[in-house]
């Protein structure tokens, strides 16, 4: 066994097409097949200085599916907070538009515009952990990279993005309460089929999301 090449979805993008292409809502549908793992997640920026992300996560491996939720919240002048839970059950309702597990739910509107996250796996288990309601609006078209497939070793791996979204929040970490509104993206990733030693065994984060602007204005004098 050993490495193989990873050939990027930008790659087989043909000379003369858009790198990137229009996501539509079933893009962002959950499909729970073969041996991988697959996620929903919500990542924000408030206007207060509190960032982070809510994450369900799924993964199948032999006969072993799991799920769990993931979140990370930073409010200034506070220890970052981590925590991963156990989500038991995934429950997926009317084409994926609802999902929720043990300690996090998620519901967009029949228009897939706007997003409803209530995450509350923290309090549920300790007084000291985290609890919060988001209502995210999107302000953008989702995309893709190519058709989204991104080939490693055997397997592939997938993302679509809604870049630009506002949102609306309300928690308490810890006694620690915040209320806020700011902006964020929802991304849907999706592996089937790739092994551990094809993929990386350390991470670091970042994320890019911002208010939309407006087309520059066209200069009508400028010589092209």
């Amino acid at each position: 066994m050993g490495h193989k090449k990873t050939i990027t979805a930008a790659s087989l993008v043909h000379d003369g097409q858009p790198i990137a292409t229009q996501a539509v809502p079933k893009d962002f549908s959950w499909l729970r097949d073969s041996t991988g793992s697959e996620t929903q997640t919500m990542y924000f920026h408030l206007d207060d200085g509190c960032v982070g992300f809510v994450q369900i996560a799924w993964a199948y491996l032999a006969l072993t599916t799991t799920i769990e939720t993931n979140a990370m919240f930073y409010v200034p002048g506070h220890p970052c907070v981590f925590e991963t839970h156990n989500g038991h059950h995934l429950k997926v309702k009317k084409d994926s538009y609802e999902y929720e597990c043990k300690g996090l739910s998620m519901s967009w509107d029949k228009d897939h515009t706007k997003l409803s996250v209530k995450y509350t796996a923290g309090k549920e288990r300790d007084p000291k952990g985290v609890a919060a309601s988001f209502e995210f609006a999107r302000k953008s078209e989702g995309y893709k990279i190519g058709d989204a497939k991104n080939h490693i070793g055997d397997g592939t791996a997938a993302h679509y993005f809604y870049p630009a979204g506002e949102v609306t929040a309300k928690g308490e970490i810890g006694a620690t309460k915040f209320e806020s509104s700011g902006v964020a993206l929802f991304i849907h990733a999706h592996s089937g089929n790739i092994m551990p030693y094809n993929v990386g065994a350390e991470w670091n984060m970042n994320f890019f999301t911002g208010h939309r602007e407006g087309a520059p204005k066209e200069d009508k004098d400028r010589v092209t």
